[in-house]
């Protein structure tokens, strides 16, 4: 049996995906996976006795990507004998077990993501190649970051895209960089993105070279202004402080903005939209709660029409099982996960605790009047069942949610992956018109 279809392996797998990637398979060799003079009433069982009819009980699977483990997970459910034959391409032994080879492929398509990108991908993943890995908490609960190049912003009339820093809050040391494609279009205005950049609340910076390039990505792509903030980092600031300095950027959003000659010229504020990723998808989330229906009826010069969260980082006491698989993850090991959130909340605080759980901590009422919200992930993401449970989370409680989290990849793949980039700023473009219409006839 072969396909080539890319899917992710879940803690459950579906009937109805599995029956998608044999379909192919159903086709070439004439088996009626449900065959009707089965005497089987349950699927399942009717869907064992076609397969084990036609092949004897036994299957031969030569599967690429995540679907290998979809496909595997789902026939040994269904007590079907599955041989792995060993390809061609393979001259070493490969691993049996089939959690030790879906920690290796992982591993050997991150390891570029969170190591050296500019090498090409290593077969293994070294915990000292990851950034996350590489902070240092001292004894005196000081931490030493790793070095990550940073890039100036460029107001070159030559670039693709123009970039200068607008200072926010000197006290801080927060500042917004802003993006503008170059030329702007002369029709219409563009579209506002107040863009928040992940890193665990720990590390990296609005000028970090991969969030700097996935900015001037994403205004030339959708296009669009995008505000990128430059905020406190913990565990010197330690939360709420940068959902604080979120919520301030979407204050100057709403008043101080028309003021910036590029959005006076440049930014329709009736279509604005706050997003973030990774942890930057948090501050959007918190930001937005904080600055809605907070009670102020003075007037506001901007309109947040919707929220884009791309993989937020949500955790909580219990793992879940995707947490649970990624103790060897190249891109966000479990270890790592456990020192940013120890580092990120505030001392004494567990997982449980709103800023880090509001799935489990915050009032059902919490997120009354929020705008429509765009949940994006990737189904390798450790992250992914946090993800997905935010988002019933948010549809039980009347909020309108685009959710695509079934994106075959990594998490922060759209930072060192083009295609991943792509991938996401039409996601984003999409959810943008979309809801430009939906504010037009409104």
């Amino acid at each position: 049996m072969s396909t080539s279809a890319a899917a992710a392996a879940s803690p459950s797998t579906s009937l109805s995906s599995v029956d998608r990637l044999l379909r192919p398979w159903y086709r070439r060799h004439s088996v009626d996976p449900f065959p009707a003079k089965s005497h089987h009433r349950h699927p399942r069982a009717s869907l064992r006795h076609g397969l084990a009819h036609r092949c004897r009980g036994s299957l031969t699977v030569v599967v690429s990507g995540d679907s290998l483990f979809k496909v595997l997970r789902f026939l040994n459910s269904l007590k079907i004998k599955v041989s792995l034959p060993r390809g061609p391409e393979s001259s070493s032994r490969r691993p049996r077990n089939i959690a030790t080879r879906r920690r290796q492929a992982r591993e050997r398509e991150g390891s570029r993501a969170m190591g050296d990108s500019t090498s090409s991908v290593k077969t293994t993943a070294k915990k000292s190649n990851n950034l996350f890995m590489q902070i240092i908490v001292h004894d005196d609960g000081t931490v030493t970051r790793p070095e990550v190049p940073a890039l100036p912003p460029s107001d070159s009339p030559a670039g693709a895209v123009r970039s200068r820093d607008v200072p926010l809050d000197a006290a801080r040391g927060s500042y917004l960089r802003l993006y503008l494609p170059n030329p702007a279009p002369a029709a219409a205005k563009l579209p506002v993105v107040l863009y928040f950049h992940g890193g665990g609340f720990v590390v990296f910076s609005a000028a970090s070279f991969f969030y700097h390039n996935f900015c001037q990505t994403m205004a030339a792509a959708v296009p669009a202004l995008v505000a990128s903030l430059e905020y406190r980092l913990a565990p010197e600031h330690r939360l709420p402080a940068a959902y604080e300095d979120a919520a301030a950027a979407v204050a100057w959003l709403r008043g101080a903005a028309p003021a910036d000659p590029w959005v006076a010229a440049h930014g329709d504020l009736s279509r604005c939209f706050v997003m973030g990723a990774s942890s930057g998808g948090n501050m959007a989330f918190f930001a937005s709660v904080r600055t809605t229906n907070n009670g102020d009826l003075a007037p506001v010069a901007a309109t947040v029409r919707g929220l884009l969260l791309h993989q937020p980082y949500f955790g909580g006491v219990e793992r879940t099982p995707s947490e649970a698989w990624s103790e060897h993850d190249a891109v966000l090991p479990l270890e790592a996960n456990d020192k940013l959130w120890r580092l990120a909340l505030p001392v004494g605080a567990d997982r449980d605790h709103e800023f880090c759980n509001p799935v489990k901590a915050l009032p059902h009422d919490a997120v009354a009047g929020l705008p429509r919200c765009l949940v994006t992930g990737n189904t390798a993401d450790p992250l992914i069942d946090r993800q997905r449970e935010f988002v019933r989370w948010l549809r039980d409680r009347g909020v309108d949610v685009v959710a695509k989290t079934d994106s075959p990849g990594y998490h922060a793949g759209e930072l060192f992956v083009p295609n991943k980039a792509q991938e996401l700023c039409a996601a984003v473009r999409e959810f943008v018109l979309a809801s430009s219409i939906i504010f037009t006839r409104l």
